[in-house]
């Protein structure tokens, strides 16, 4: 057998020998992770945001309407809503959705408007220089065309 051989067997038994040492040797466990108790009082308080169509109930006397979705933060402060609503596509038409004046410089976030499915998803925000909004009012006017026969 010639060294080579004999060099490149003495360094795969080394490296086997390593590897094998490696595999049994036991492995550390992550220190636990510590987690706070709740505060005192119980559980997280739940969310205290509202949002509702103003007016609600809405009475169609034309071939148009408008609504607005009006909000109340609670003690919560809003940098941003977002709305995910359904409707029936044979009977709405004609969607238009415009910013109202809850937000002061409002920015669209998301505006799509499934037509065919009756489906809208819309976010509106502030600006990144504002500061997050309290109170109440209205987030966005939704207007639309109807195809009811009105008397």
């Amino acid at each position: 057998m010639s060294k080579r051989t004999l060099t490149l067997i003495i360094i795969l038994v080394i490296v086997t020998g390593v590897l094998i040492a490696l595999a049994v040797t036991p492995q550390k466990t992550p220190a636990p992770v510590v987690v706070a108790p709740p505060p005192a009082g119980g559980s997280t308080p739940a969310a205290q945001t509202l949002l509702s169509f103003s007016p609600n109930p809405l009475l169609i006397s034309s071939a148009s309407a408008s609504v607005d979705v009006a909000v109340d933060t609670g003690n919560n402060a809003l940098t941003a809503v977002q709305l995910e609503l359904s409707y029936d596509p044979t009977v709405i038409t004609s969607i238009k959705l415009k910013p109202a004046s809850f937000f002061p410089n409002p920015v669209v976030l998301l505006e799509n408007i499934d037509a065919k499915n009756g489906k809208i998803s819309y976010a509106l925000g502030i600006a990144p220089i504002d500061n997050p909004q309290k109170g109440q009012g209205a987030v966005v006017t939704v207007s639309f065309a109807t195809n009811l026969k009105v008397s």
